[in-house]
């Protein structure tokens, strides 16, 4: 396995002229990375209409995205909710699972596209993308789609990004940025998919509104790695409302939604998953960021966190 799929980048796309050699394009005002073509997010944002088997994770970069692909996947594979030919039937985790729509067309596709939901059928359909709620490339949401948003610390969401942007072979992140530079880049809301904030907020404000509140959960990614067994119970009555999981069920699936269990079992099977573990599964912890931001980067980021959230949510 590589370091990742090998996935095309489309250079005749306009650049971003972002600083520090970060490589991509901008669409609708914000940085996209240079493997999603804007050409293909237009198409599904003509195309794609959801169904009442969708179920979409709504999450900025480093958040805790795959940690929820392996809480539903473990879920609905606890529950029988896959047939053998579902790709989540085997836990895969990964682009042939559990895709984002926006890098899977511009890499295969429509054709690629019709064979992924062909090879779904009838069965659940997750997804996850990065983009802010009015990118979203979706030309209808079905009323029984169901949307998760999960957020986290931003302060460990900058240090988590900044060690994953350097280390992404795409990127073409200059190795000499600072995290006091990039930290800058991060509350001017100049990386990719845009401020963290206010996507955030963006996709919080949909709930009761164009998402009916009970197709929307949002969830901590603190939670998620500090009291799993809570999580699975939230996770499970959003999904299969009315569900009572077996002790033996909820302590498996906290299990298996272990940093250091992931971690190993993406390594020894990656299936179709995209990066090398041992290289981009970083921590899995949360206060990371006390191990590397100064208290002066700590404080910018925590006051504009109170200046926009503190009515709404916990950070």
């Amino acid at each position: 396995m590589t370091d990742q799929l090998r996935l095309r980048c489309f250079p005749d796309q306009p650049p971003a002229h972002l600083p520090y050699g970060f490589q991509g394009h901008l669409y609708r005002g914000k940085v996209y990375p240079p493997f999603i073509e804007g050409l293909a997010t237009d198409t599904l944002a003509r195309v794609w209409q959801t169904n009442g088997q969708d179920t979409l994770i709504c999450s900025h970069q480093k958040v805790g995205t795959h940690l929820v692909k392996r809480f539903l996947v473990e879920l609905l594979a606890a529950v029988g909710g896959f047939s053998p030919s579902h790709p989540c039937h085997s836990r895969d985790l990964g682009h042939g699972a559990v895709p984002w729509p926006e890098v899977l067309y511009s890499q295969s596709g429509p054709g690629g596209w019709e064979d992924h939901l062909q090879t779904l059928g009838e069965g659940p359909r997750l997804w996850y993308t990065h983009c802010c709620f009015e990118d979203l490339p979706l030309q209808r949401i079905h009323p029984h789609t169901r949307f998760i948003l999960v957020y986290r610390d931003p302060k460990d969401v900058v240090v988590s990004q900044y060690f994953f942007y350097r280390r992404h072979p795409l990127l073409g992140v200059n190795p000499d940025l600072t995290l006091e530079a990039f930290v800058d880049l991060f509350l001017a809301g100049a990386l990719y998919f845009g401020d963290y904030h206010h996507h955030v907020l963006g996709w919080l404000g949909q709930r009761g509104q164009a998402i009916a509140a009970d197709r929307f959960l949002v969830l901590r990614y603190e939670d998620l790695v500090l009291d799993k067994l809570r999580s699975v119970d939230r996770i499970a009555r959003f999904m299969v409302p009315g569900l009572s999981l077996n002790e033996a069920s909820r302590d498996q699936i906290a299990h298996r939604t272990e940093f250091d269990v992931m971690k190993a079992e993406l390594t020894r099977h990656p299936q179709s998953f995209h990066f090398r573990p041992e290289n981009y599964f970083r921590s899995g912890r949360t206060h990371d960021w006390e191990n590397h931001l100064s208290p002066a980067l700590a404080a910018s980021i925590d006051q504009k966190t109170r200046d926009l959230w503190a009515a709404v949510l916990d950070p």
